[in-house]
C-alpha cells in the first residue's frame, strides 16, 4: 500500500509540473487552443525554439509574431486525449505544443500540417510509449533539454522513464 501511494504522489507531481490545473482521477488541462503573441507566458519557450531553428525560420519580426498553443494533454493509465493538429495552412504557422504527459500508456501526437512550425515546451512520459506523427514538410524543435532514464527517445527534449518515444514524418 505504501508503494502504490507513493507512485501515485510520483504521477500527481508529474501531472502538476506539466501545467495541469486539477488532478484528481479526471485530468483538467489549462484550456483550449489559443493564439498567443512575444508577450505572452509561453514567450520564453517558442524563443527557444526559434534559436534552435537558427535562420531557418520564416518568423523575423519578433513584434508581430503569433503563434498558435496546443494545450495540455495527459495520459494516465490509457485514460486521457492524444494532441491533434489537423489545421493546413496556406502560410508558415508557428505552433507550441505545450506539454504532454503520458504514465503507463499510449500518447500520440498528430501534427499534421505541412506548413506548421511545431515547437515543444515539453513532454514527460513514465512506464509509456509516445508516438510523435508530423506532416512531412513540418518543421520540429524542442524548447528546451531532456533525459532519458532506461528508455529510448531519439531526440534530447522531453523526458523518458521506462519508455519510448518515436518520431514519425507521414509524406504522402
Amino acid at each position: 500500500m505504501a508503494v502504490r501511494r507513493a507512485v501515485m504522489a510520483s504521477l500527481i507531481a508529474l501531472a502538476l509540473a506539466a501545467g495541469l490545473t486539477a488532478f484528481s482521477g479526471a485530468v483538467v488541462p489549462d484550456g483550449p487552443q489559443h493564439s498567443a503573441g512575444k508577450d505572452s507566458e509561453h514567450w520564453p519557450a517558442v524563443k527557444s525554439c526559434l534559436d534552435a531553428w537558427g535562420d531557418t525560420h520564416p518568423f523575423k519580426d519578433d513584434s508581430k509574431l503569433r503563434f498558435r498553443v496546443l494545450e495540455v494533454s495527459v495520459k494516465v493509465f490509457g485514460i486521457g486525449d492524444d494532441i491533434t493538429d489537423k489545421d493546413e495552412t496556406d502560410d508558415p504557422q508557428l505552433i507550441l505544443v505545450r506539454p504532454g504527459v503520458n504514465v503507463m500508456g499510449k500518447l500520440t501526437f498528430h501534427l499534421m500540417n505541412p506548413k506548421g512550425w511545431y515547437c515543444f515546451e515539453k513532454n514527460v512520459t513514465v512506464m509509456a510509449k509516445s508516438e510523435v506523427t508530423v506532416a512531412c514538410d513540418a518543421h520540429v524543435a524542442s524548447a528546451g533539454p531532456g533525459a532519458t532514464v532506461m528508455g529510448s527517445s531519439p531526440g534530447k527534449g522531453g523526458t523518458t522513464v521506462m519508455g519510448k518515444t518515436t518520431f514519425e514524418r507521414k509524406c504522402k
